[in-house]
């Protein structure tokens, strides 16, 4: 999730669209205003994706257990 000025939100939904491994995003109402569904193989690539992120504002992470 992905709480961020405005203009920095178009450069994360930028980021997102050229990063393989975020495979949707949704726009939601509430203190996070970006929900990004990120698929990664192994946990370091899922830091570097969640630290790219964090250039653009702070990031909280939930990881899905059982879908």
């Amino acid at each position: 999730m992905f709480r961020r000025l405005r203009s920095q939100a178009l450069s994360a939904l930028d980021f997102a669209s050229r990063t393989p491994e975020v495979v949707s995003t949704l726009r939601v109402t509430g203190e996070d205003c970006l929900i990004f569904n990120v698929h990664c193989p192994q946990a370091g690539r899922l830091e570097e994706v969640v630290d790219a992120l964090a250039r653009y504002g702070p990031v909280t992470t939930s990881l899905a257990l059982r879908a």
